[in-house]
């Protein structure tokens, strides 16, 4: 994608965002919570309130998309989420502004799920070649 053809959103992102294998969904939630978050108390806090409504409307995405791209922005690791109480009442979102000029790597599932799983036990023996 070249700059000049990115809209406000999009222009939130750098490039080894935009030149990955991210969905335009995911980079287009990202963007719009990056501008979000530049024109609102999150400066001070780090935290971003944001209703689901809203942050359709600045991302120009679909409410039935949400879900996938805030799914594939924790994948990466670059967004995570506190889902608001009740219709209507906004989610909070903290962004791994460190990540984001990282090169966009996956992250694996013991990265995600480690606290679910028991560390690997070593039987004490090794393989040989003989």
């Amino acid at each position: 994608m070249e700059k000049k053809d990115l809209g406000i959103v999009l222009k939130q992102l750098p490039s080894n965002i935009l030149d990955s294998e991210m969905s335009l969904i995911a980079q287009k939630t990202l963007g719009a919570l990056l501008l979000w978050t530049e024109n609102s108390k999150a400066m001070e806090s780090g935290i971003i309130a944001i209703n689901n409504k809203l942050l359709c409307k600045i991302g120009g995405v679909g409410h039935d998309k949400l879900n996938e791209a805030f799914a594939e922005l924790k994948i990466y690791g670059l967004v995570d989420r506190k889902i608001g109480n009740g219709l209507g009442n906004a989610s909070e979102y903290v962004i791994n502004f460190e990540a984001l000029e990282q090169p966009l790597r996956k992250r694996s599932i013991r990265d995600r799920f480690g606290k679910f799983m028991s560390d690997p036990k070593s039987s004490g023996t090794t393989i040989g070649i003989t």
